[in-house]
């Protein structure tokens, strides 16, 4: 007998010497006669929280001195000078995602913590929304990549929150993909296509735009014309229609420009 593969999210709660938090009312469906408790599972928070909660803690010098692909699987807080004290902020953080933690419950948490005076409010809010956002992205690529979801989930949106705060970045990024019928660029791309493995959110520090996966019906509903041809004649069109050109960043800062370049989507693993 194989024996089954151990629970990260329970190893996370036995280290933080704690029984996991009990499902809300919501996600407790009734149990019939004679049966236990029954849960709802959701595999994109479990894999955001468990991709978290195995991160390595590092020094941030240390962090920043390691090769990109290393830095996808380390953890690190700028202006914090222990471990100790940056594992307890990737254990809020892993909270948070388990949770469903806001902004102010992650503030209040953190000032228990440690010392709050190391981050200021504004690196706060922009290390959880980072984080969070991130590790909700790694565990809907952990999901989509899925056998039984990747033949269905052919097409990513990247979803932007178009208000004041949209960085031009996104906006660019978020107006490169696919074309459509009306003869404008989406936001829309294919999964498999490199480039999306680049642009797909979170894209920079505190970027709150977020990745929705679609069938090819509902891509095709939304106007992509590749993915209407594709319903239409039932044979999957060349990667040459199906992929789109790297976006043009020339209208950028070279500073923005470099950052970016630097940058690790959760799609690039």
């Amino acid at each position: 007998d194989v024996a089954p593969a151990p629970d990260p999210l329970m190893n996370f709660w036995q280290r933080m010497e704690q029984k996991p938090p009990e499902p809300p009312e919501w996600a407790r469906p009734e149990a019939g006669p004679g049966e236990g408790p029954v849960y709802i599972e959701y595999p994109i928070i479990k894999e955001a929280a468990a991709d978290l909660a195995h991160r390595q803690i590092l020094l941030p010098e240390d962090y920043y001195a390691t090769r990109q692909l290393a830095r996808m699987q380390g953890f690190t807080v700028s202006n914090v000078a222990s471990l100790d004290a940056i594992e307890r902020v990737r254990d809020i953080l892993t909270e948070a995602v388990v949770d469903g933690d806001n902004l102010r419950t992650f503030k209040g948490k953190i000032a228990e913590a440690i010392d709050a005076s190391q981050l200021s409010p504004s690196r706060q809010e922009v290390i959880f929304r980072t984080v969070v956002m991130g590790s909700y992205a790694r565990g809907q690529k952990a999901v989509v990549e899925h056998p039984l979801v990747r033949s269905a989930a052919l097409w990513a949106w990247r979803s932007e929150i178009d208000d004041s705060r949209l960085t031009q970045l996104c906006k660019i990024l978020s107006s490169s993909g696919l074309p459509m019928a009306n003869g404008s660029r989406s936001a829309i791309f294919f999964v498999e296509d490199p480039v999306w493995s680049i642009v797909a959110p979170n894209s920079h520090f505190g970027c709150r735009c977020t990745g929705i996966y679609l069938t090819t019906e509902r891509a095709a509903a939304k106007g992509i014309l590749v993915a209407q041809k594709w319903l239409e004649t039932g044979i999957r069109p060349p990667d040459s229609e199906l992929f789109v050109p790297m976006p043009d960043l020339t209208s950028l800062s070279a500073s923005d420009q470099a950052q970016f370049a630097a940058w690790q989507s959760p799609w690039a693993a």
